[in-house]
């Protein structure tokens, strides 16, 4: 399982299904076909919300967004894209356009001289969290609580 951090504002268009993909930096992870992800806001923070998991990616695509003297092009598997399949891209990923697809990934870009390299992971069906099993630990350090209740209850006991 694959721990992937989201914005608030796109937790709403994960769950209702009108962000399909997420796009992902190269770098740390290779994601592929069949990754199960664990889809969280607030990751690695005090409010950490696990909203939903995407338990099979179906489809994994490489994308690039090259910024050239200012204007940005993208390709998404080595097919550049025209300005109204960036604009349904751009829609698709949560934003309400394609400028401000643009702008989101401009400073990332900025850092690898003017290109963004990164993955088109398809979401497939998001389902939400299942909730969390108690573990043996849980169930343990409960019985030591109980003992423990137990035992001052007997020494007020004794003590009258």
């Amino acid at each position: 399982m694959i721990n992937v951090s989201f914005k608030k504002e796109f937790k709403a268009a994960v769950l209702d299904g009108s962000k399909p993909h997420t796009i992902r930096a190269e770098g740390k992870r290779e994601y592929k076909v069949g990754d199960h992800l664990q889809l969280f806001t607030g990751l690695r923070t005090k409010s950490t919300e696990h909203f939903a998991d995407a338990k099979y990616v179906p489809k994994v695509d490489k994308i690039r967004i090259v910024y050239n003297q200012g204007k940005p092009y993208t390709m998404v598997n080595g097919r550049l894209y025209t300005p109204k399949e960036v604009e349904e891209l751009a829609i698709n990923d949560g934003f309400p356009s394609a400028e401000e697809f643009y702008e989101f990934f401009k400073e990332t870009a900025e850092e690898t001289k003017g290109v963004f390299n990164g993955s088109l992971i398809w979401l497939g069906k998001v389902t939400p969290p299942e909730p969390k099993k108690k573990t043996a630990t849980k169930k343990k350090s409960a019985a030591k609580k109980v003992a423990k209740k137990k035992e001052a209850t007997k020494t007020e006991t004794e003590d009258k």
